[in-house]
């Protein structure tokens, strides 16, 4: 039986959070970026004994509205010129660049576009040059040298990209989830698919921080997870909620045991992948997008015109 957990705190918008990601950065952890109707915001988390709180940083009113968004590396507090930058996909089909110095330089940039829905948009990590990725509706996926803008690698996909993402520990190996269940493992500097996985249609994908070898995708059979660190990956299947279909995966980056799942309709859930306990269920008016802090036991729900945050302790 799962009980319905409140969250530790609610943090009023003046509009709908359609996006939303904590940092996955360790010298910018503590930044969430959220994307709602009227622009982006960024903000910072202090924790202070058991009481935590989000300071506004810096808005950033945007024509377009953000449907997915992505922390830069190079976004720091820590240094004396200041940096926060993001990545985000509009609903114009457009993917733009935001950075401020939070004094007086603000650069809104269209970096790349697609022909249909952006669904998804990452950053590279640490290296001596930056890449970002976009994938589409319209069966593209996009990645481009993030100081000339020049595309280095373009994939024509065989249905909807869902997600993008870049390894946790090596830039050159790119995962995109595709709608119709398939998950590849581009190689870049090689141009290739590195390897698939085949799945029932996916609506999400995660690669875990914690275990570089663990991927998950989810959908409408629930959860499917993906050790691939043998020649011969292995799958097995997690039902959520006794069934539901799941529009939202997220692996916890500070423990490979722990996934955060939003399923339709709008339930919230934290579950333990080894045992299939629930110590966190919520049942939302709505829940757009989910995101783990780095390090801290921390899971920031975009919910309406709300962002909620719960503390998961079994961690």
């Amino acid at each position: 039986m799962e009980l319905s957990i409140d969250p530790c705190l609610s943090i009023p918008l003046k509009s709908v959070a359609l996006a939303l990601e904590f940092s996955p950065f360790e010298w910018s952890q503590n930044l969430l970026a959220v994307g709602h109707s009227a622009s982006v915001a960024e903000e910072n988390e202090n924790e202070s004994g058991n009481k935590i709180e989000f300071n506004l940083l810096w808005e950033c009113h945007v024509i377009d509205e953000p449907v997915c968004l992505s922390w830069s590396p190079l976004s720091t507090l820590r240094s004396i010129d200041k940096c926060l930058q993001v990545l985000i996909g509009t609903t114009a089909f457009n993917v733009t660049e935001i950075t401020t110095d939070l004094k007086e330089e603000n650069i809104l940039k269209e970096v790349n576009s697609h022909k249909d829905n952006v669904n998804s948009v990452a950053y590279s990590g640490e290296g001596d040059v930056l890449f970002a990725a976009s994938t589409s509706d319209d069966l593209q996926l996009k990645v481009w040298n993030c100081k000339s803008n020049d595309i280095v690698s373009k994939f024509l996909l065989t249905s909807p990209g869902m997600t993008v993402k870049f390894h946790p520990e090596d830039a050159d190996f790119l995962l995109v989830g595709e709608k119709n269940g398939v998950i590849r493992v581009y190689c870049l500097s090689q141009n290739y698919a590195r390897f698939a996985l085949r799945n029932p249609t996916i609506l999400s994908s995660d690669w875990s921080i914690a275990d570089p070898y663990l991927i998950a995708s989810a959908g409408p059979q629930g959860v499917f997870m993906w050790d691939v660190s043998e020649q011969q990956p292995v799958r097995s299947l997690l039902k959520v909620g006794g069934g539901e279909c799941v529009s939202k995966i997220a692996l916890c980056p500070s423990s490979a045991d722990v996934a955060a799942t939003i399923s339709i309709p709008n339930s919230l859930r934290v579950i333990c992948l080894s045992t299939n306990k629930v110590p966190i269920a919520s049942h939302l008016k709505a829940a757009s997008d989910i995101s783990w802090h780095l390090q801290l036991p921390y899971l920031a729900v975009a919910s309406d015109c709300r962002i909620l945050l719960w503390k998961n302790d079994s961690i």
